[in-house]
């Protein structure tokens, strides 16, 4: 007699278990993931525009304070400060609004002169370091949403515990 092995209806059958991870974090959603994408892009945008209309290195130079005017301006009082400089030996002049001045007439403060185009200038020294952050915060930015979007959306990991039973038939 030969035995033969058939799977057999009759025996208990151990019920499929799913083990879900429970979170507590709020799900992604599809919207959610394109502002963060379009977010991530503008701050590149910004980053990328910044880097290519830089000027390599700004020249500092000093300007001194020519005239201070102030007035009122929706109910708010504004100065316009206007100051001169000289790059190249060559004189400019220049002028700022500000809603908080300290500057006085005669008074000297350092200016940042872009030495391609010496009109552009800034009261800050610029460096490309800034947008090379907003570069990377946009990189960033897109990156963790795309993680959390794909980890929010994933199907839950399941674990069978079901196995095949067998009989033996004669």
């Amino acid at each position: 007699m030969t035995n033969i092995i058939k799977h057999s209806s009759r025996n208990i059958h151990l019920k499929q278990k799913v083990i879900r991870r429970k979170s507590t974090r709020f799900n992604f959603e599809f919207h959610e993931l394109l502002f963060f994408i379009v977010f991530g892009m503008i701050i590149i945008g910004i980053g990328t525009l910044w880097l290519v209309n830089s000027p390599d290195e700004y020249f500092e130079t000093m300007a001194v304070v020519t005239n201070v005017q102030s007035y009122y301006k929706d109910d708010e009082k504004k100065y316009d400060v206007t100051f001169k400089y000289y790059y190249d030996d060559i004189k400019y002049t220049s002028s700022f609004t500000d809603s908080n001045t300290q500057y006085t007439i005669g008074e000297e403060f350092p200016l940042y002169v872009d030495p391609d185009n010496p009109a552009n200038i800034s009261t800050t020294p610029y460096t490309k370091q800034i947008s090379v952050v907003l570069l990377i915060i946009g990189a960033i930015t897109i990156g963790a949403s795309v993680i959390k979007y794909t980890r929010s959306h994933r199907t839950p990991f399941q674990i069978s515990t079901r196995l095949p039973h067998f009989t033996t038939c004669r």
